[in-house]
């Protein structure tokens, strides 16, 4: 069996200290850790990591703060297109400049806009960050249910349920 209690690893020649098991105070330098079985110091390591992940997390941060990241293309408001009088619970839901271009290029002529509402989901509601929204006609008679769901933490729909809010909008218009 051997001299060593069988619960402890072999440290071979490295002997742990108190400060070995806690992380550095702030403001304070780590100290440096000899690595027995790695060939690349820990320092060159963490600094690779430190590059490959900050592009990451910059992105992750961005998209948690709700900003825009270089080459994203801006989204519009449904409250800024003409064609469409959203009611005060979706007004500020968003689509991308594409959708919003397609919609801006509709011709209703004399027409009233097209009002946009959330409509109330009955007995069977999904388990999801959905919203049910109702595209009324001109009339304010007949509606088009549509169910989109905004990407996480925004209110921007994604291209998919923008390219079907443009569709039912097209189809209640009576241009489709």
């Amino acid at each position: 069996f051997g001299s060593r209690p069988p619960s402890r690893p072999a440290l071979d020649g490295i002997r742990p200290t108190s400060r070995d098991h806690h992380p550095p105070l702030l403001g304070r330098p780590a100290r440096q850790r000899r690595c027995a079985s790695a060939a690349v110091p820990p320092a060159a390591t963490l600094a690779a990591m430190r590059a490959g992940t900050s592009p990451l997390l910059a992105a992750l941060l961005a998209c948690s703060l709700g900003l825009q990241l270089a080459g994203a293309a801006p989204h519009v408001p449904l409250k800024d297109l003409p064609l469409l009088a959203p009611d005060d619970e979706v007004r500020e839901l968003q689509l991308p400049a594409a959708a919003a271009e397609a919609l801006r290029g509709l011709d209703l002529g004399e027409r009233q806009p097209l009002r946009v509402s959330e409509v109330p989901w009955g007995p069977n509601r999904p388990r999801c960050l959905c919203r049910n929204l109702g595209i009324w006609d001109h009339a304010g008679e007949e509606h088009k249910v549509l169910v989109v769901e905004p990407e996480f933490g925004t209110k921007t729909l994604p291209a998919k349920d923008a390219a079907a809010f443009v569709n039912a909008v097209r189809e209640v218009a009576g241009v489709a």
